[in-house]
């Protein structure tokens, strides 16, 4: 079972470039299940606060493996559920269903 506390080292396990406010993406996450998504905050995210230090309340998805009815009052384009972004994903929301896939994988 995944935690908050792991998912929110994830969100900032993106490297820093010196000198910038740039953070690179985090990298995507794959449950025990095979089921993938991206899980991105950062000050260039839709997510909440949208800064590179968190703790988040909010977070952006990107490109789930399969469509997620919890997602979806997120989802910015409905009639590509896996290729497309949600905005302003409740942090829970996003842990339910991770752990509903077994949690982050090895």
């Amino acid at each position: 079972m995944t935690t908050i506390t792991e998912l929110q080292a994830h969100l900032k396990s993106g490297k820093s470039t010196p000198g910038t406010d740039y953070r690179a993406p985090a990298a995507s996450l794959r449950c025990t299940d095979g089921f993938e998504l991206s899980v991105q905050a950062s000050n260039m995210h839709y997510c909440s606060p949208r800064d590179n230090e968190g703790p988040y309340d909010t977070v952006e998805i990107g490109s789930p493996s399969e469509a997620v009815e919890a997602f979806m009052p997120y989802c910015e384009d409905p009639t590509t559920p896996t290729g497309t972004v949600y905005a302003q994903v409740p942090i829970e929301v996003v842990l339910t269903v991770i752990n509903k896939h077994g949690g982050i994988g090895a």
